[in-house]
């Protein structure tokens, strides 16, 4: 059973380019050139974030379990992140359409 500590996962997903949103929760959201690409949230509470909440936060910042864990513990850096992200369609970059506008004129 995996067990993340509230704090550092905050600080470290902050590290890479998630934007801590104060509300009801915490919501920590993903942007990527100007855009909000995707949003995760974790509990006000101190307690640790138990697997169960370990499997949300993964489906929810589009990650495998195992991912998120090195996502949330630092192995996995913000570019190997967004490489992700784009091969899962989640992100286009602006070049890229660029690129598709340059072959339909």
């Amino acid at each position: 059973m995996s067990i993340l500590d509230p704090k550092s996962t905050i600080s470290n997903l902050c590290k890479k380019g998630f934007v801590k949103v104060d509300s009801h929760h915490h919501v920590l959201e993903f942007w990527y050139e100007e855009k909000m690409i995707l949003h995760t949230r974790t509990s006000h509470n101190n307690q640790d974030i138990n697997d169960y909440l370990i499997s949300q936060m993964s489906k929810q910042c589009k990650l495998s379990k195992k991912q998120f864990m090195d996502l949330a513990n630092c192995p996995l850096s913000h570019d190997e992140y967004v490489k992700i992200l784009k091969q899962n369609g989640l992100i286009i970059s602006s070049s890229a359409v660029l690129a598709g506008d340059k072959k339909e004129n």
